[in-house]
């Protein structure tokens, strides 16, 4: 399985950043797989599921892809949306956290 840090607080969210060298891409496509091929980290088999690659070029031009399946996606994007939400509904409360 995959495993991702998800930060719902993303300003320092990352510290050791500032130890390693690293460069900011720019994010510039990103693609439908609909029959991409994913390995399962514990068994080794293969299997078939939708996938987005995510193309980012780099300053010195070069091109990163990072790929995702599609219902990871999606919880992360219900996961973005709901610390969103929430966020509303206390500033509409007045409250702070």
């Amino acid at each position: 399985m995959t495993s991702i840090d998800i930060q719902l607080e993303g300003d320092n969210c990352w510290p050791d950043l500032q130890k390693k060298p690293f460069v900011v891409g720019t994010f510039a496509g990103v693609a439908l797989l609909p029959d991409a091929v994913v390995t399962d980290t514990f068994t080794g088999a293969e299997r078939r599921v939708p996938a987005l690659t995510l193309r980012i070029h780099t300053p010195d031009g070069g091109v990163v892809l990072a790929q995702l399946k599609v219902e990871t996606f999606e919880m992360l994007a219900r996961a973005f949306r709901g610390r969103l939400d929430y966020l509303a509904d206390l500033a509409k409360r007045g409250g702070a956290e």
